[in-house]
């Protein structure tokens, strides 16, 4: 039998790529050839935010870096809350380094651009 690295879909002998991934089947797959680790996750916390719109935001930019996430907790839906309510991004131990360096380098780049959208004009 074949077997995807990516996907893990299973493939008779003959077939050597796998159709929805594109990728090149393997005999078995082992820790060295498997493109995702799917061992089992431990999630820790990674930042904590006071509204889930911004929680699912940054959680965004790190799916599509493929960093294994979730969210935890609520953000309340009120224009002014009466409570302090958060939102904690916890994140998968192993992608804990990539996940700091997306984080930091999103909040860095928010940080620098100019309120107005502009760019100050010097004269």
């Amino acid at each position: 039998m074949a077997i995807c690295p990516q996907c893990g879909a299973e493939y008779r002998k003959e077939i050597l790529r796998c159709e929805d991934c594109d990728r090149d089947l393997v005999e078995e797959l082992t820790p060295e050839n498997a493109i995702y680790d799917t061992s089992e996750a431990r999630f820790v916390a990674l930042k904590t935010f006071a509204t889930s719109a911004e929680a699912e935001m940054v959680q965004e930019i790190l799916t599509k870096n493929q960093v294994r996430s979730l969210l935890q907790g609520e953000a309340s839906t009120d224009i002014f809350p009466s409570t302090a309510v958060s939102v904690v991004l916890l994140v998968d131990e192993r992608d804990l380094a990539k996940a700091s360096e997306l984080v930091e380098a999103y909040f860095e780049t928010e940080l620098e651009e100019p309120l107005d959208g502009k760019e100050d004009q010097e004269t």
